[in-house]
Formats: C-alpha cells, sequence, structure tokens
C-alpha cells in the first residue's frame, strides 16, 4: 500500500518536511498515477517533491521530475537543506531550476502531467501559463489555494482537469 511506503521513506531518511504524512501520501500517491512530466513550483525543503520522484519511481513510466524554486530568496538556509534531502531520499534525477517561477516560464513549453503549485505571489498572467501546459485529464495540487480562483475553475472545466487542494 502506497501510505504504508510513505510513512516507511518518512521514517527511515528522517528529512526536514514542511507538508503532513497525509499530504506526503497524496503527493505520492497522484505521481504514481502519472504519464507526463510532474513539475513542482516552490519547492523550499524539497520534501514535496522527494514523494512526487517517489510516486513517479514507482510507477516506472520514467517521466521526467522537475522543481523549480528561488531558494535564495527564502530566509533559512533552504539551499542545503533541498540538496542534502534530495541525496538522502535518492532522488539525484529530479531536475532542479534554481529560478523564480515566472523565469522558468521561457524554459517550459512541454505538456505537464502533474503540476503541483506551492508559492505564493504568482500573478494572475503566469497561473494562466502554468495550467495552460497541463494536459487533457491532467492533475492540478495546489497547497492552500483558494479554490474560487475564476481562472483555475474555468481550467478545470475546459480540460476534465483534476484538481486536489492540500492544506
Amino acid at each position: 500500500m502506497n501510505k504504508d511506503k510513505v510513512q516507511a521513506l518518512s521514517l527511515k531518511y528522517k528529512i526536514r518536511h514542511s507538508i503532513s504524512l497525509e499530504a506526503r501520501y497524496h503527493l505520492y500517491d497522484l505521481a504514481s498515477k502519472c504519464k507526463s512530466p510532474i513539475i513542482e513550483i516552490g519547492s523550499k525543503l524539497g520534501s514535496s517533491i522527494i514523494f512526487l520522484a517517489h510516486g513517479s519511481y514507482s510507477s516506472k513510466n520514467n517521466i521526467k521530475v522537475y522543481s523549480i524554486d528561488n531558494r535564495k530568496k527564502n530566509k533559512f538556509d533552504s539551499i542545503l537543506s533541498y540538496h542534502t534531502n534530495i541525496k538522502k531520499m535518492k532522488c539525484e534525477e529530479i531536475i532542479s531550476l534554481n529560478c523564480l517561477h515566472e523565469d522558468a516560464v521561457d524554459f517550459f513549453s512541454c505538456p505537464i502531467g502533474l503540476l503541483f503549485i506551492d508559492v505564493g505571489g504568482m500573478t494572475q498572467e503566469n497561473f494562466n501559463y502554468w495550467l495552460s501546459l497541463v494536459i487533457n485529464d491532467g492533475l492540478i495540487c495546489i497547497k492552500d489555494w483558494p479554490k474560487t480562483n475564476r481562472s483555475l475553475n474555468d481550467f478545470i472545466k475546459k480540460k476534465n482537469l483534476v484538481f486536489y487542494c492540500l492544506v
């Protein structure tokens, strides 16, 4: 069962987390069902991208997993924590971009199977751009985001997306 795997990984490696065990389970589970690239915007310590990566590894679909975060902007030493966590959890295949999400827009035009957003301050224009890359029947997971976002609701209906909001 995926919950047991997630709990075992969490206990074995004892990494710093900024998300709950339940959220880690959901990310792992969503990624295990994904057949197109996974992108996380707002990685901070790396705990969420690790469980997205391990979920994708469990599916054996060989999909790329991208992490986008401007770690220099964070108040504590998240660069060291992020790389320590990635190495400790054996997730070196993650493609990490240390930049602002608005700068990463210039590098991406590929379809996204799962988009996880854990960042505040995203402009509506950038938000719409990232959403437009999600494939039909794709997955969107947003941490602490209001479900009433009109742009998000329109994309969900238009592309038959599955939406998850983690708290």
